[in-house]
């Protein structure tokens, strides 16, 4: 099939609706209903078609962001809507505490600050803004458009709620500490400071995290002397998993004179990630390599919520992470676990976290 044909046989749907920007200065978990008294009109035209493409045109980069959360969301509102739990640090409270969601929960809490969120929200350009912007109502449209027609998996469920633009930059980071820091969840959730005199140092470094398994990846890049047409050639060959949040999702977004790109996302992230335009084409790669190095800190002979820092000692900070759970009753019942955060000579900051219920475990890390 040509793209002519192509075109003929596609779907046209422009979504040219009141949508109102939220951005939520609430804690971890809450949904942030307030409207905003201005009503931007997000406007973006979506094409799918064949193999059900989505191509998004808009004419600024909210009306693009709107569109490429509508169309994306079409393919995987449920695991979007799910994703936006977990970063949230709800998965206990909907999922049941069982197969790491606890500690998932403690994870996500203690390591997506407000104030981690709102540096990472400073630091985006203005088209980055007014696209997250686009994005959050384009989402939020789709789902109500079709709050009545959802897939089966999330249909009716109340974990299923508008999104904020706080919820991207949670998303965003979510994702970029998934394969780093976010391996060692459980590792971290179980530490729990003040430890116990008998610890030594092998019992420190005593854990079963294991590694994805499946996940490495290739890319190659050709001169124009050595392809038929002369010209560059890019073949991109990632090894992703077909189906949650990290599988790749093919959209094309043009903003008619500025923008032209066609390419794959996550599902659960909104920019194009390994794609091309006239000009250039780009890609990435991943594995399973060990990029982490683990390190105990000294503390304090007398104090265990001090660590040695040069020639003195830094206090560690103790920071209670609220986390949901549910009773036999279904009733939910909300915990505090203590985080300790402790910044190093380089400033990384690290978090470790416990529970009334865990056992202690003398852990850090650096990526």
């Amino acid at each position: 099939m040509n793209l002519a044909t192509a075109i003929c046989l596609s779907l046209l749907v422009t979504l040219a609706v009141s949508a109102c920007s939220q951005e939520s200065s609430q804690p971890a978990g809450a949904v942030n209903t307030d409207q905003a008294a201005a009503d931007p009109g997000y406007k973006a035209t979506i094409r799918w078609t064949s193999y059900g493409v989505p191509h998004v045109q808009a004419e600024d980069w909210k009306g693009l962001g709107y569109g490429f959360a509508y169309a994306t969301a079409r393919d995987a509102i449920c695991v979007i809507a799910r994703d936006l739990v977990m970063v949230n640090g709800g998965l206990s409270n909907h999922f049941g505490a069982e197969d790491g969601n606890l500690e998932s929960d403690v994870f996500y809490n203690a390591v997506l600050t407000d104030k981690e969120l709102s540096g990472f929200m400073a630091d985006q350009s203005p088209q980055a803004a007014d696209f997250t912007s686009g994005y959050v109502a384009g989402y939020n449209r789709y789902l109500e458009d079709h709050q009545d027609a959802l897939p089966a998996s999330c249909q009716g469920e109340p974990w299923v709620r508008p999104m904020t633009d706080l919820d991207i930059a949670r998303l965003t980071t979510g994702v970029g500490i998934r394969y780093g820091l976010g391996r060692l969840q459980k590792e971290i959730a179980a530490a729990a400071p003040p430890f116990d005199d008998g610890m030594n140092a092998a019992s420190a470094f005593t854990t079963d995290f294991s590694l994805p398994a499946g996940y490495g990846s290739n890319a190659v890049a050709l001169g124009g002397d050595l392809t038929k047409s002369g010209r560059g050639l890019l073949f991109g060959n990632p090894h992703y998993p077909w189906h949650g949040s990290s599988r790749f999702h093919l959209i094309h977004t043009t903003i008619p004179g500025e923008l032209d790109v066609m390419g794959v996302s996550l599902l659960t992230t909104s920019r194009v990630s390994i794609g091309f335009n006239r000009d250039i084409a780009w890609s990435h790669t991943v594995s399973t390599a060990l990029r982490s190095t683990f390190y105990e800190l000294s503390l304090h002979p007398e104090d265990p919520m001090q660590y040695r820092f040069g020639d003195g000692y830094r206090r560690i900070e103790a920071v209670a992470v609220p986390v949901t759970t549910r009773n036999e009753a279904g009733k939910p019942i909300t915990a505090e676990h203590t985080c300790t955060s402790v910044t190093t000579a380089r400033s990384w900051n690290r978090q470790h976290c416990r529970g009334t219920t865990r056992k202690p475990t003398r852990f850090a890390m650096r990526t």
